[in-house]
């Protein structure tokens, strides 16, 4: 099959190219380790195929807005408000 052609037909089916695609599935299984898993940034780089903790750093900022840090602290936060909400 010709690259191309496979991109095209991906594009109008997910409206995201096949490397956009698995970008963004590296994104949400990082945002779920750091929601679920005491597993270090480095740790969560491997697993999740992107090399190490500053490339996963630079790709979380871009997708989400913070880094992975904070975003695990702000989880982190939030569940500990809403278990103590009568």
């Amino acid at each position: 099959m010709n690259p191309n052609y496979l991109d095209r037909v991906f594009a109008e089916k997910f409206h995201m190219n096949p490397m956009q695609m698995l970008r963004e599935l590296r994104m949400k299984k990082v945002r779920r380790m750091l929601e679920t898993s005491e597993y270090t940034l480095p740790e969560i780089a491997v697993q999740c195929g992107l090399g190490d903790a500053s490339y996963l750093t630079q790709q979380f900022f871009k997708r989400f807005g913070l880094n992975p840090g904070m975003y695990r602290q702000q989880v982190r936060l939030n569940d500990q408000t809403y278990y103590k909400s009568p």
